[in-house]
C-alpha cells in the first residue's frame, strides 16, 4: 500500500471545488453534447468515469465522505438522462454541389426528353417437332436398339440423356434455340448408331 501514498496524496491535494463544482459541470456538459448530437449510448460511459474520479478525489479525504458523493454524482447523472426525452429537432441533411446540379440537371433532362412507351418482348414463333419435319419415332426406336446392346458406361449414359431429351421436346412448342438443341440430339444418337453399327 505504500506505493499507492503519493498518488492518495495527491488527490487529496486537489482543491474541493474540483469535485464538487467542475466535475458535476462537465457531467452537465457532457449530457448536454451527448442530447444534442445523439450519443444516447456515450453518455452513461462518460458519467461513469467522471464519477470514478470524482469518488477517487473525495473518498482520499474521506472514506465514507466518497460514498456519500457518489451516490449524490450519480443521482444527478440520472436526472441528466432525462435530457434525452427532450425532442431535438433534427438537422437538415446537407446536400452537396454534385447532387444538386444532378438534381437539376435531371429535372430539365426529364422535361425534355419524354419516357419512351414500354415495348413488350418479343416472342419468337414457336412450333412442335412434328410441325418442323423432325420424326422422332425413328430416334426412339433407334435408342432402344441401343440400349439392348452392351455399351461403354459413357455411352450409355449419353443415350439416356438422349432419350430424355427426346421426351422433353416430344409436344412441346419449341423456339429456334430449342429445335436446335433437338436436332444435335438427333444427330448425336445417328452418331451412336453408327459406332455400333445398328
Amino acid at each position: 500500500m505504500e506505493f499507492l501514498q503519493p498518488f492518495l496524496s495527491a488527490l487529496a491535494a486537489v482543491p474541493d471545488f474540483v469535485p464538487l463544482i467542475i466535475l458535476p459541470a462537465l457531467l452537465s456538459m457532457a449530457a448536454v453534447l451527448f442530447c444534442l448530437f445523439g450519443g444516447r449510448k456515450g453518455y452513461p460511459v462518460a458519467a461513469i468515469f467522471l464519477g470514478g474520479i470524482a469518488f477517487a478525489m473525495t473518498a482520499a479525504k474521506d472514506i465514507s465522505g466518497g460514498f456519500a458523493y457518489m451516490g449524490c454524482f450519480f443521482a444527478l447523472a440520472a436526472a441528466l438522462s432525462a435530457l434525452f426525452f427532450i425532442p431535438v429537432p433534427k438537422r437538415e441533411k446537407r446536400v452537396s454541389r454534385e447532387e444538386r446540379m444532378y438534381e437539376k440537371f435531371h429535372a430539365d433532362l426529364a422535361a425534355t426528353c419524354p419516357i419512351p412507351p414500354k415495348v413488350e418482348k418479343f416472342s419468337e414463333p414457336q412450333t412442335t417437332a412434328k410441325e418442323s419435319g423432325m420424326e422422332l419415332g425413328h430416334a426412339e426406336q433407334l435408342l432402344e436398339r441401343l440400349k439392348k446392346l452392351p455399351l461403354s458406361p459413357s455411352d450409355r449414359l449419353e443415350v439416356d440423356v438422349l432419350a430424355r431429351s427426346l421426351d422433353l421436346y416430344r409436344e412441346k412448342p419449341l423456339s429456334e434455340e430449342e429445335l436446335s438443341m433437338l436436332n444435335d440430339c438427333l444427330a448425336a444418337a445417328l452418331k451412336l448408331t453408327a459406332k455400333y453399327q445398328l
